[in-house]
């Protein structure tokens, strides 16, 4: 693609041409592969650490299955099950459910 030629008038009317600089460059797209470290999450949860969870959980200030999994390595899905027998036993109450997420409070 050829330079554009822009006129710049001078002072006493004459003309001058000058050429445009393209400072644009071409994108570069790497090929670089990241590495993602993925964890290895507990599937069942051991019964030492559910005891532990009854107790700890419902002394939390807002309970959802993602912080649950968080903190103890567990699976969400896991987590998920957790939570659906900790509100059958009443130890804790749903405050929001939304097609995505659920959000427990201590009962």
């Amino acid at each position: 693609m050829p330079k554009k030629k822009t006129t710049k008038s001078t002072k006493k009317g004459k003309t001058t041409t000058q050429k445009k600089k393209t400072t644009a460059k071409p994108k570069k797209w790497s090929s670089k592969t990241v590495k993602v470290d993925l964890k290895r999450r507990e599937i069942l949860i051991p019964e030492e650490l559910e005891e532990s969870m009854i107790n700890e959980i419902p002394k939390m200030k807002y309970i959802t299955a993602n912080e649950i999994a968080k903190k103890y390595n567990l699976r969400v899905s896991s987590a998920k099950e957790f939570l659906k027998l900790m509100e059958e036993k009443k130890l804790i109450k749903l405050y929001l459910s939304s097609r995505s997420i659920k959000i427990y409070t201590a009962a």
